[in-house]
């Protein structure tokens, strides 16, 4: 949790995605399984995040990113004339 407070102080929640390994914890201590993961949610409510910045961090940045992409790839398409 330190890291990822660190890490989010530093670039700020709007760059921040978190994801998990599903089929064990990828060796962080206190986080072995999905059963984990209401821990991290409940640790970044304590340190004063809002629900709106948890649900970014949990999948709304990934997904904004996904949407931009798929944005910028229709507009250059459309550019090069090769729709």
């Amino acid at each position: 949790m330190k890291h990822l407070l660190h890490v989010v102080d530093l670039v700020g929640v709007d760059h921040v995605g978190l994801c998990g390994d599903f089929d064990g914890g990828g060796g962080i201590d206190g986080y072995n399984s999905i059963a984990d993961l209401p821990a991290v949610t409940e640790r970044l409510l304590k340190a004063g995040y809002s629900k709106d910045d948890i649900a970014k961090i949990w999948g709304g940045n990934v997904l904004r990113v996904l949407r931009e992409t798929q944005v910028y790839a229709q507009s250059q398409k459309s550019a090069s004339g090769s729709e």
